[in-house]
């Protein structure tokens, strides 16, 4: 991908300066957060925000996903990334005993302690 990516203007020499500069494109490769690592040489102030996410998504496509969500954070807003707050009330009010709820979890979500306390507040929890 890397060879492609040289193809186009912006990129051009992009292969030889790697393999000319391993060890600072390693740092790179190597980061947790590849956004927040400078590039080496002139290509850190030589590339827009969005040109050097197309660099990551090269080098880390594993990091991509991170990459594009700064890209969208610092160019669209946070409100784009951030997912809302979960309506539990409004979620209930729409359904019925056709139209159930259902909850997909993500790991480490556990909406019990908020359902249990609007099942408490709706007259449905607790030992009655």
């Amino acid at each position: 991908e890397l060879t492609r990516v040289g193809d186009m203007k912006p990129f051009s020499g992009i292969r030889q300066h790697v393999a000319a500069n391993e060890q600072g494109w390693k740092k790179i490769y190597d980061s947790e957060d590849p956004s927040s690592v400078p590039f080496p040489d002139h290509w850190d102030e030589q590339l827009t925000e969005f040109q050097k996410m197309m660099l990551i998504r090269c080098l880390r496509p594993d990091k991509i996903t991170p990459s594009v969500q700064d890209f969208v954070r610092n160019n669209l807003g946070a409100v784009y990334v951030e997912p809302p707050p979960f309506d539990l009330p409004g979620s209930f009010a729409d359904s019925s005993n056709i139209t159930p709820l259902i909850f997909v979890l993500s790991p480490g979500a556990d909406p019990l302690a908020a359902l249990m306390k609007f099942a408490d507040d709706q007259g449905f929890g607790g030992a009655k």
